[in-house]
This record gives C-alpha cells, sequence and structure tokens, in this order.
C-alpha cells in the first residue's frame, strides 16, 4: 500500500490485504516554445548518468527538472530524479549521501539554495543542498507529514496528521518543531502569499470539507472556507484568488464491502482573503478522485490528473481529454508553459512521463522516472 494513493481507496486496499513551488514566469511566445520544446527532448533523451560522488561534486542541480517519486510503501526506495542538459541523475541522494531518502516522497520544497524532501511513512523532512543533494539536516517530531512551505530563512511550515491535522512550524536554524496551529482534518497542500497560508484539508483517514486560512504573522486561523469533499490540491490563479481541487468521497457499508454513495470531484475557485467562493466546475467522473492539477501560464486552462489527462476551460467548465490513460501527476512548467505528467503507478514499476506541448500536444513519453512518480518540477 502506498500512503499517497487515494484516502479513499485506502480502507478498501487495506480490507482486501485483510481477507491497503512554483514561480509565476510569462508563457514564452510560440516560436520559443518549440525551440525549448525540442531542446527537452533532447534533454531527456540524450543526458549521461551521473553517479559517482566526484562527478556529483561537479554538477549544479539547482536548474533543470526534478522527478519526484514516492517509491513503494514500506521499501525505504523513495527518491528524486534530477535531469538537465545532456546529463541526469537518477538517485542523486543516495549517490551523495550513501544512504536511501526514506518511504513515501510526498513534496519538495524549495527556498534559495535548500530543498526539503517531505516523506511520509517516513515521519520526517530531510533537507538538503540543491547543488549536489547532501543531506544537512533532519527535521522529526512528525506523525503523518505532508507537504511543506519555506515561509522564510528561518521557516517551515509542514502540513501533518492522518485524522485531526495541525501546521507544524520548523526552525531551520536547529531543525527542530517549535509551535504548530490546528487546522482541519488530514491536512495535505499548503500554498502561500505575502501574507496567508492556504491548507487543504483532505480528511485523511477521516472526512473533511474544509480549506483553512491562516495569517502568517498572527499564525492564526482567519477564515475556514467549506468547499466539496476532500480538498487535496491548490494552485494560483494570475489575480491571486486560487482554484481548489476535491477529489470526492467514496462513502462504504457497515462492513467495508461494498461503496454505497460516491460524491463527483471539483474544482473551486476561491478569493481566500475573503472566503468568497468564486466559481465552481465538475472536475471529473463519479468515482474518479484525481489528486493532482495545475493551471496553464495564462491562467485559463486547468490539467487535472485521474482515469485521464483532462484539461478544463476555467471559464466555462468545459471538459476535454488530452491523453485517454491513468495518470499519477501533472505540473506546468513556469517557464515554457509545457505540461508534465506520469502514468499512473502501481508501485512496482517506473513512471512513464509524458510532455506536452503548451497547446497540449504530446511532445515526448520515451523517458521512465521513478517508482510512483507524483510531480515533476522545473526549475526555474
Amino acid at each position: 500500500m502506498n500512503k499517497n494513493i487515494s484516502h479513499n481507496n485506502r480502507m478498501k486496499i487495506l480490507i482486501m490485504k485483510k481477507r491497503n513551488v512554483k514561480v509565476e514566469i510569462p508563457r514564452t511566445r510560440k516560436n520559443w516554445i518549440l525551440v525549448i520544446a525540442s531542446f527537452s527532448i533532447i534533454l531527456i533523451a540524450c543526458k549521461k548518468e551521473v553517479t559517482d560522488n566526484e562527478t556529483l561534486a561537479e554538477t549544479d542541480m539547482r536548474q533543470g527538472t526534478y522527478f519526484l517519486n514516492e517509491g513503494s510503501f514500506n521499501q525505504n526506495n523513495a527518491s528524486v530524479g534530477w535531469a538537465a542538459t545532456g546529463k541526469r541523475a537518477d538517485n542523486p541522494y543516495l549517490s551523495g549521501n550513501g544512504l536511501a531518502l526514506g518511504d513515501v516522497l510526498t513534496c519538495m520544497a524549495i527556498r534559495g539554495d535548500q530543498g526539503f524532501l517531505v516523506l511520509n511513512n517516513s515521519a520526517k523532512v530531510e533537507v538538503i543542498r540543491r547543488k549536489d543533494f547532501r543531506r544537512t539536516g533532519t527535521i522529526s517530531g512528525l506523525d503523518y507529514p505532508r507537504w511543506a512551505a519555506a515561509v522564510s530563512d528561518s521557516r517551515l511550515w509542514i502540513t501533518d496528521g492522518s485524522i485531526d491535522g495541525s501546521v507544524k512550524i520548523a526552525d531551520l536554524t536547529t531543525n527542530t518543531i517549535i509551535s504548530q496551529i490546528p487546522v482541519g482534518k488530514g491536512p495535505e497542500k499548503i500554498l502561500l502569499t505575502n501574507q496567508l497560508a492556504i491548507v487543504c484539508n483532505s480528511g485523511g483517514w477521516s472526512r473533511d470539507s474544509t480549506v483553512s486560512v491562516i495569517r502568517i504573522a498572527t499564525q492564526t486561523v482567519e477564515n475556514t472556507v467549506n468547499l466539496s469533499d476532500r480538498p487535496v490540491d491548490i494552485e494560483f490563479a494570475p489575480d491571486s484568488s486560487v482554484w481548489v481541487l476535491c477529489s470526492g468521497e467514496t462513502v462504504w457499508n457497515a462492513d467495508y464491502t461494498a461503496i454505497i454513495n460516491e460524491t463527483l470531484p471539483r474544482l473551486w475557485h476561491v478569493q481566500p482573503a475573503t472566503g468568497a467562493v468564486l466559481n465552481t466546475f465538475v472536475a471529473g467522473e463519479m468515482g474518479e478522485h484525481p489528486l493532482h492539477f495545475d493551471i496553464n501560464n495564462d491562467g485559463t486552462l486547468a490539467f487535472i490528473d485521474g482515469n485521464a489527462l483532462q484539461q478544463i476551460d476555467l471559464s466555462n467548465g468545459e471538459r476535454s481529454v488530452l491523453l485517454s490513460r491513468p495518470m499519477g501527476s501533472v505540473d506546468v512548467s513556469r517557464s515554457t508553459g509545457q505540461i508534465w505528467c506520469a502514468s499512473r503507478s502501481n508501485y512496482v514499476n517506473a513512471s512513464r512521463i509524458y510532455q506536452l506541448n503548451a497547446q497540449g500536444m504530446v511532445i515526448d513519453s520515451s523517458h521512465f522516472a521513478g517508482i510512483g512518480t507524483n510531480a515533476v518540477l522545473n526549475w526555474p
């Protein structure tokens, strides 16, 4: 069982086993997109693997593409792959530190030259130098960490909790937890503005349908916005409002032998400063339960994983399918507008990476990352 699969399916899997940071950069001109797209294909197809410590020390990994791989549950094989012009490192953390990263990687937060790798089942955050992936510290004292965001050079906020949840605040000068802010059940992704932190409360092993809006300066919850079942992902719109993906609920009978109800996944448009709900659209089919989405650079389209990679027109909610195969992640490059997604994992084999241009056409699908890829981050 993998802890980053849909919370709605975890109970079913358990029963079966008993009888389970983005920088906004305007999109480039079309001709440059085509040039960069062709260059990116060469980058992935022709890169030379970087493995030994001496070569790693000479390779600066602060820019390029990161592949976040959850690994298999309880196998201690989570990893981050990296690729750039003519080079790749499939597991630079292991190569550079001589030890495995941990169990179930759910997030990589970035601030300056540092990276923060959230390991859910290992209940820790590994702090690394992005230049060479050398480990500089570990943040422990967590129960069920899911996401992290650096609010300053000295403070990292971490969502934590499988049922009752909180945002843990870590002091990065000592890598210790110094305080916490209660939020909803099963907090997942956290998104930062200059003044606010917005937290998706997914329900975890229970149930929730809210987003918590926290004033960073006072560390207090200012608004709790009610949406629909299981908010799991959140992204900015160009005007600093946000879109929230709610994956929907699965309701089982008393002995968990049959599903008696499902709720639809939905996208919600929210003004976090006031808590006002501006719009909502259906975001998939009944029982689909997508976990990730992203928005194109001009804020007109959303791309959602699930049983297929789908596109939603954010002006009217019209949905269309870009790739008719199950996907486990989707991310938009802020520098090129390209769409990167990973095939849904069986948590045994490596995930296939699909690279699409800004118009939604596949330009490469020849690359495999690690086991259970849940994000592809292009930096910067």
